[in-house]
């Protein structure tokens, strides 16, 4: 039986107050004001709710090193949304429209987080290690994940709903990308330039695209199901080199049911 951790700060959007104390009996009102009273092993609690500049929210939300935020976990982060805007200055991209920044080896656990911008990001991960887990990214006008840099992040047990890409990878990227979901994007998974993630056992279903490959990207895959997509299940473009499985070592990925093709090697 795992022992429970300690929760450090309280956060309530309707029912808290900044000027607070931040405990249980009294809740920050913002995520905002939680992270600036953070440091290094905090567990902030989030209440259900939605957490937004009309609640006093300042986007984009920097979770820095050492801290871990948690909402609903169970409901993949029903009722718990964080849904906003801000600029971030990438240092691969220069300026962005991101909601959340996760930073160093943080954990992101049971949130909801929408970026309504045309081109913006729901979380952007450049060159740390955090975990995301349970999380639902909807309705985020570009992806609802990016992942830049040397970054090495663990994103497990996700929903991708809505967005224009459910999960990007780009430059050196790795990490392991497990037992996620993603429907209703026009892409489930893009991976470009030298990014090598390993991606196991994800459904990639009722998309525009399934996932698609490019540059010198080579990612694993192992045990997915890439169906139902009203285009391509898998697209390799450039000089990617997806390891999809030997003779010696199947894979176990399932392609099937895609509208034009399964896999598309161009």
């Amino acid at each position: 039986m795992q022992r429970q951790m300690p929760i450090d700060i309280y956060v309530h959007p309707s029912q808290g107050d900044d000027a607070a104390s931040g405990d249980s009996l009294a809740p920050f009102k913002t995520l905002t004001r939680a992270l600036q009273q953070s440091r290094p092993g905090v567990i902030i609690q989030l209440s259900r709710g939605t957490y937004s500049v009309e609640t006093g929210e300042r986007f984009p939300l920097l979770i820095t090193a050492g801290v871990s935020v948690l909402g609903n976990l169970p409901g993949q982060g029903q009722g718990v949304i964080l849904t906003g805007s801000g600029r971030y200055d990438s240092p691969s991209f220069g300026p962005q429209s991101v909601t959340v920044v996760l930073q160093g080896s943080v954990e992101l656990r049971g949130v909801t987080v929408t970026n309504p911008e045309a081109k913006g990001t729901g979380i952007w991960i450049e060159s740390a290690t955090p975990t995301v887990s349970g999380c639902t990214l909807s309705k985020c006008g570009r992806e609802g994940i990016l992942v830049t840099g040397k970054a090495d992040p663990v994103i497990t047990s996700c929903q991708f709903q809505d967005n224009l890409a459910g999960l990007t990878l780009v430059r050196y990227a790795r990490g392991e990308i497990r037992n996620n979901t993603a429907r209703l994007n026009q892409f489930g998974l893009t991976i470009s330039d030298q990014a090598a993630p390993i991606v196991s056992n994800n459904q990639w279903i009722e998309n525009r695209c399934g996932i698609a490959i490019s540059g010198a990207a080579s990612p694993i895959f192992r045990g997915n199901v890439i169906a139902q997509n009203t285009e391509d299940g898998l697209t390799v473009l450039g000089q990617a080199t997806p390891d999809l499985g030997q003779s010696n070592d199947p894979a176990g990925n399932r392609l099937r049911d895609n509208h034009r093709f399964d896999l598309r090697n161009a």
